[in-house]
């Protein structure tokens, strides 16, 4: 089930997301340490107003499997699915879930993300394509695009 992601869900969604990094990525303790606190800041934005991001969360069996982020409608910043869940779909519900709000909302026709180098083919396999980007992201992310048309 997709809903709304509220303020008392910030803590299952902070452990959601570091479960799912800790999972595929390999950070030293000051690279996790940074982008922990990046991603705790992109949910408190997203969860303080509403009506500018869009944040759902997937519910399966009564607890947190997924959680989606889009800043102002075209920056796709977080998105991690509960390890337990990976590759039954939830991810693939949550950002559809998320692209047809995006799509009426974006003020830019698009969403882009930097996606992990382990999530590039999830991304590929739901349209998102390459772009080149002036600065490389970090943590050997890949920036992809997902155009409206």
């Amino acid at each position: 089930m997709i809903e709304p992601l509220i303020t008392a869900d910030l803590d299952d969604a902070l452990r959601v997301s570091h479960a799912a990094i800790l999972g595929t990525q390999t950070l030293t303790a000051e690279e996790w340490a940074e982008l922990a606190e990046h991603i705790a800041q992109n949910f408190a934005l997203g969860l303080a107003d509403p009506d500018a991001h869009l944040a759902l969360k997937s519910v399966r069996q009564g607890k947190l499997a997924g959680v989606i982020l889009v800043k102002k409608f075209w920056n796709l910043a977080e998105l991690y699915v509960d390890p337990q869940w990976h590759g039954q779909g939830v991810g693939s519900e949550l950002l559809l879930h998320a692209l047809a709000p995006c799509a009426d909302q974006s003020p830019r026709g698009h969403i882009r993300t930097n996606s992990s180098s382990t999530a590039v083919g999830f991304y590929t396999r739901h349209g998102f394509t390459d772009f080149a980007v002036e600065f490389a992201p970090p943590y050997g992310c890949v920036p992809l695009i997902y155009h409206f048309d």
